[in-house]
């Protein structure tokens, strides 16, 4: 009897609805009828989704397509430069002087000094160091002489001051301290014939065993130095940052450097192994009586601070004296 009561009430709770604990009928809940602002809604939230992912997409193909066209102009640069650099080695004049075998010679060539700060322009408009780029041309002058980090200069270069409207010293205060301190010219040259005048006073062998040191302007460093013979095969970068100034470049020229097989003495064991293989290319060979470049990039090390407290200030003394004037 109690079973046939149980399904009734279920046929009840079925029929009628669904009973609460207290016997409370409660209201079903249908599903609610989509109205056209519903809809529209969907379809807008679909839209936005695809234009969303179009969008990330396109920024995806975008990046990708502005990365290999970077890569593209960066190598089409660097061989640019690698074919110049080629080209000035291999046109170095040959005038038949008596250059000693593995003869070396430096070019030391580096950014002018730092242009940041005020008065860095006179009443004509003309372009000079700033307060720092003047510590810093003083503070490179203390890097030269005996037991400091390089020889002494044998020559001194800086761009020419003419630009298109007017004057930049610059380059040549860059080096003025170094003048003062070794009794030494700064000759003045044009972009680029820079290049052709030093390799023709390689060409003599005049510079062996000697430095030479050039202050240039960062935009002209890396042709300047591809015309010197140093790209990017030989050590010399194929850029130069905006902001850097501490940066300098050591073109180390040596001419009729050593073959591999004054290195190792079974090389040419090994180099027999190689013959009959094909692309090699001549590889480990070494034509005499060539001017060879090997580019290394470093750093000054300029610090201001320090600079200054070596020289006096920061020690109750009064300001640091770092314009001295050239001894008679």
């Amino acid at each position: 009897m109690s079973s046939e009561n149980n399904n009734n009430n279920n046929n009840n709770n079925n029929n009628n609805g669904v009973y609460t604990s207290e016997g409370e009928e409660k209201p079903l809940l249908l599903p609610r009828q989509l109205t056209l602002e519903d809809l529209e809604r969907e379809r807008r939230q679909r839209l936005c989704l695809a234009l969303s992912i179009f969008c990330c997409a396109c920024i995806l193909v975008g990046g990708i397509g502005v990365w290999k066209l970077h890569m593209t102009l960066a190598r089409d640069t660097a061989n640019y430069y690698t074919a110049l650099a080629t080209h000035a080695l291999e046109n170095i004049p040959n005038n038949n002087y008596p250059i000693p075998t593995q003869c070396e010679t430096t070019l030391l060539l580096f950014r002018h000094c730092d242009k940041d700060g005020p008065h860095i322009q006179d009443e004509h408009g003309n372009e000079h160091c700033g307060y720092l780029g003047y510590e810093r041309a003083a503070y490179m002058a203390t890097l030269f002489g005996p037991q400091a980090r390089w020889p002494l200069p044998s020559h001194l270069f800086a761009l020419l001051p003419e630009r298109n409207s007017n004057l930049n010293y610059r380059e040549y205060e860059t080096l003025l301290p170094l003048s003062r301190k070794v009794n030494l010219d700064i000759d003045l040259a044009r972009h680029p014939q820079l290049a052709n005048e030093f390799l023709d006073m390689l060409a003599t062998g005049d510079l062996c065993d000697k430095v030479t040191v050039v202050s240039w302007k960062h935009s002209f460093m890396v042709e300047l130095a591809a015309r010197l013979g140093c790209g990017p095969n030989n050590g010399c970068p194929s850029s130069y940052s905006e902001g850097e100034f501490d940066q300098l470049w050591q073109l180390k020229y040596v001419y009729n450097p050593p073959t591999s097989s004054q290195f190792d003495p079974d090389y040419s064991s090994r180099r027999r192994i190689l013959k009959g293989k094909k692309n090699h290319r001549g590889r480990g060979k070494h034509p005499n009586h060539e001017w060879a470049v090997y580019g290394t990039v470093s750093q000054m090390n300029f610090d201001p601070l320090s600079f200054s407290y070596q020289n006096g200030d920061y020690q109750g003394n009064g300001s640091g004296n770092w314009e001295e004037e050239p001894e008679p």
